[in-house]
């Protein structure tokens, strides 16, 4: 019995007379087991048993109510397994709660992805693997149809064709199915089976899945090696040992149905007048033979695999028998095994064909070229029996054979693209290797024969090594993480999955490693990466608050300053104001490495900010570090803040100044990239530009470089530095969609290296025009909205000051209020950037509706959650923290071009 059809016999048990899942059900979730009356008054509905509908009702409407939804109670009239229950009968009905707690628990764990559908085709039981694997709640998967479910198109059509062949064969259907996602290419395994009343009635599908991809894909290939010289083997010393060719046939089908896994084997042989009789017959159903008619003629019973391959002498090989029409015929025959490929091996005596080899298979396109050719030559070894059967001088050909067909084998097993080798389990000798091994370890074929498995693991795995290979079990032995030892040294990261044989006489094990060792490193980057990213979220979420207080801070300072005059006093407000504005520069340090920063990007030039800054950069370096440009030829444009950019430039010079005390060289390079992906930076692809930054300084071990985009992260001596130059320049680069990552070594210099995509535009001027503000204070009104009362207080005070008039609000709620319980005009809306409940950017669009011509500045030095800021006429931003100054003048700018 499969895994699929256990657990639903085992955990489903349908009542008789109802429809879907009743008697004991249990629902995935954490909903206890109930009993209603309900579905017995309600009677056990259509009893059509129709397939799966191609297109199922609305997800709104109402499912039958014969058939459950996934948290129904299940009708009393129906006890557990049919039979009636005592009316008095405590010990029993603690049986019962237990085995419902028992079958509601391996539901809960079990890694089978189990689900339950409906006659309508909709599904009314999901376990927890089965919701995460399609990755909704369970809520909102309850009562939809395959199609509804979320998945892509192309797995839809192939669960509902599924489903549909089950409904329609009333049989159990178990597929494997291939389909790709995010890119990759995935296998999962697929057993649906009918949910049959004990009149025949079709009451659903119960599905049971789980992931094959990872099995498929390790041991496809080495176990279709397997099967494939066990055939060729045991087929050929068949031929050896048998001098019957009746006992050989059927000796040749067995072999083929039983190692080589076939559904159905036969062989005919033609007789005088054309027809083709079954001269044996080997698999799981060979009675569908008795049914039909084959010949090698040339009509429709002679058009198939078996006739043609007699008639033409030649190997014929049918991909999908279900729908070619060579097999019309035999179609219903055929569909109804779920056979898929067909092919016939012509057998010849003395060169003409006399019958033919026929293969049967649930696969489709189950034959490639190599494989055709070793069945080609495996039918012309049975002939060739033939022929000694007639012949004893024939012995020495199929002797000859028997020797050829080993070499075949030898043959692929070098030519693998997966290193592969065979060693003894008991000496742990290696036996032999293949060409692959030898090129991926680097050891010759002749030194690997003479070392043993040890000697390619590090010292401190080969105790694990040996408990493993020591482990009891025959046959497969599932994939596992190894390290192995190449004849360099350098250590490879390997998944090895084996296969128990006799080699030579010997107890041995075939083994394929694949090299996953580019795979873990992309692993690790995605953790650092996660890493980095819940540090930025720490960091902004502190910088947000920070940023208040400052401005507050700042304000007020200013406000004191310019109170106190010439008074003694003034110079301590001055250096609250100094201290302020050194904390603010931290500040938005923290905020770019959080990515927190709020942007207003454009096309520019990359290589026009490389020029425009390297002057000063010049300055900034010293005379005693030669600072070399090499900018693209083309335009290189990206979409980037140009002060962004800047900072970027200015940032990592002087880290790499820091890294030259006595000199050296910076070079700072632009360069077109036609496919980002092949740098294996990260996730950005297509055409970008590589900025990069290099120097010859002292450079960096490799724990310092694990840790060098890190914010106050810093090999400085304490006072010299902040740690925030290289966290800076990583969180500008990843919010504005690039990749970044260094280069380094000790005493081998830094290449820090920028990755951002391309843009088809016209790059903008890095200058940009400021307009002119008039002295004069027009008559105007704001409204404020902020919810930080002290930032709400300065803003207030300050616009006051200037001379307008200020309408407060705490929160985006108030401010609608206000704005729409006033007639008069709103000229300016001065609102923060984030506040609980909304953020100000909403806000905006909302009053705009009703007040178009309302100019719009936006306070903030954190952007969390929002897009760039297009500058535009009605839009505006003002960075916090900032003065009453810098306010005033904002506001009076924005008025002013309105």
């Amino acid at each position: 019995m499969s895994l699929s059809r256990a657990v639903s016999e085992t955990i489903v048990t349908p009542a008789r007379g109802s429809s879907g899942i009743s008697g004991r059900h249990l629902v995935s979730g954490p909903r206890s087991h109930e009993r209603t009356t309900r579905a017995a008054r309600r009677g056990s509905g259509p009893s059509d048993g129709a397939p799966l509908p191609a297109s199922a009702p609305a997800n709104d409407a109402p499912a039958p109510e014969s058939a459950p939804a996934n948290d129904a109670p299940a009708p009393e009239s129906a006890p557990a397994n049919d039979a009636p229950a005592p009316e008095s009968a405590p010990a029993g009905a603690a049986a019962s709660q237990a085995e419902d707690d028992l079958r509601r628990i391996v539901l809960e764990l079990t890694p089978a992805q189990i689900a339950y559908f409906d006659r309508t085709g909709r599904l009314r039981f999901s376990t927890p693997a089965h919701t995460r694997a399609i990755g909704r709640p369970l809520d909102q998967l309850i009562g939809r149809t395959v199609e509804e479910l979320g998945l892509s198109p192309a797995r839809s059509r192939q669960m509902r064709d599924l489903g549909n062949r089950a409904a329609a064969m009333r049989q159990p259907l178990h597929e494997v199915i291939s389909y790709a996602e995010d890119g990759a290419s995935l296998d999962r395994e697929v057993e649906i089976q009918p949910d049959l009343a004990p009149d025949g009635t079709f009451r659903g599908l119960v599905l049971t899945a789980w992931d094959a991809t990872h099995f498929r894909q390790a041991v496809r290939r080495i176990a279709q090696l397997d099967r494939i010289y066990a055939l060729l083997s045991q087929i050929n010393q068949a031929i050896v040992r048998i001098r019957d060719r009746d006992a050989l046939l059927a000796e040749a089908c067995r072999i083929a149905a039983e190692v080589g896994g076939f559904e159905l084997c036969w062989i005919g042989l033609v007789e005088p007048e054309g027809d083709v009789r079954k001269a044996t017959r080997a698999g799981i159903d060979v009675s569908i033979l008795d049914r039909v008619v084959v010949s090698a003629r040339d009509e429709p019973a002679g058009r198939g695999a078996v006739g043609t391959s007699i008639r033409e002498n030649r190997a014929v090989i049918i991909e999908d028998a279900a729908s070619d029409e060579r097999m019309a015929p035999w179609h219903r025959e055929l569909a109804g095994r779920g056979i898929r490929t067909v092919a016939a091996f012509p057998l010849r005596l003395g060169g003409r064909p006399i019958g033919a080899f026929a293969l049967y298979s649930s696969q489709p396109g189950y034959f490639d070229t190599e494989e055709v050719r070793l069945f080609e030559e495996l039918a012309g070894d049975i002939s060739f029996a033939l022929d000694l059967f007639e012949a004893e001088r024939e012995k020495a050909v199929a002797l000859e054979a028997l020797r050829e067909s080993e070499r075949r084998f030898r043959d692929l097993f070098d030519s693998n693209p997966i290193p592969m080798w065979v060693f003894d389990v008991e000496t742990l000798d290696f036996l032999a290797v293949n060409d692959a091994a030898v090129a991926t370890y680097g050891y010759s074929r002749e030194e690997f024969l003479g070392m043993t498995l040890s000697d390619i693991r590090p010292p401190e795995d080969v105790a694990a090594m040996l408990a493993s290979v020591a482990a009891p079990g025959e046959g497969y032995r599932p994939s596992d993480l190894w390290r192995h030892r190449r004849k360099d040294g350098t250590l490879l990261d390997v998944e090895v999955s084996g296969h128990d044989i006799e080699f030579e006489g010997r107890k041995a094990r075939v083994i394929a490693a694949i090299d996953v060792s580019e795979r873990r490193r992309l692993e690790a980057q995605l953790a650092e990466a996660t890493r980095m990213e819940a540090m930025g979220h720490l960091a902004g979420g502190i910088a947000h608050d920070f940023n208040n207080l400052l401005t507050a801070i700042l304000g007020n300072a200013e406000l004191l300053g310019a109170e106190l005059g010439d008074s003694p006093m003034a110079e301590e407000a001055r250096e609250i104001q100094r201290a302020g504005a050194r904390a603010a520069e931290l500040t938005r340090q923290v905020l770019a490495f959080a990515s927190r920063q709020v942007l207003v990007p454009r096309p520019v030039d990359l290589n026009e900010v490389v020029a425009g800054v390297g002057q000063m950069l010049r300055r900034l370096i010293g005379e005693q570090i030669k600072l070399v440009l090499e900018p693209e030829r083309e335009p290189a444009v990206v979409m980037a803040d140009p002060g962004q950019l800047e900072q970027v430039l200015v940032n990592l010079a002087v880290n790499a100044r820091d890294a030259m005390p006595e000199g050296g060289t910076l070079q700072i390079g632009v360069k077109h990239v036609a496919e980002a992906a092949e740098l294996g930076a990260g996730s950005l692809s297509g055409r970008a530009v590589l900025l990069t930054v290099a120097d010859t300084g002292v450079g960096m071990d490799t724990e310092t470089l694990a840790h060098a985009f890190e914010p106050f992260f810093t090999t400085k001596q304490a006072g010299a530095g902040t740690g925030l130059g290289l966290a800076t320049v990583y969180g500008i680069v990843r919010q504005s969609k690039g990749e970044i990552w260094a280069e380094s070594a000790a005493g081998a210099g830094t290449t820090v290296s920028v990755l951002l995509r391309r843009v088809e535009a016209r790059p903008e001027p890095l200058a940009r025009p400021v307009p002119v503000v008039s002295d004069t204070v027009p008559v105007a009104t704001i409204l404020v909205v902020e919810d930080e009362p002290a930032v709400r207080a300065l803003v207030v005070s300050t616009l006051e000051r200037a001379g307008y008039r200020v309408m407060v609000a705490a929160s985006p709620v108030e401010a609608v209020a206000l704005s729409e319980g006033l007639d008069a005009p709103i000229d300016l809306l001065l609102t923060d950037l984030i506040m609980p409940g909304s953020n100000g950017q909403a806000l905006a669009e909302r009053l705009l509706k009703k007040r178009p011509s309302m100019r719009v500045v936006m306070m903030s030095g954190y952007g969390a959650g929002l897009g760039p800021i297009p500058p535009d006429a009605t839009f505006h931003f003002i960075a916090k923290p900032f003065g009453r100054d810098e306010l005033t003048a904002a506001v009076a700018q924005v008025l002013a071009d309105a």
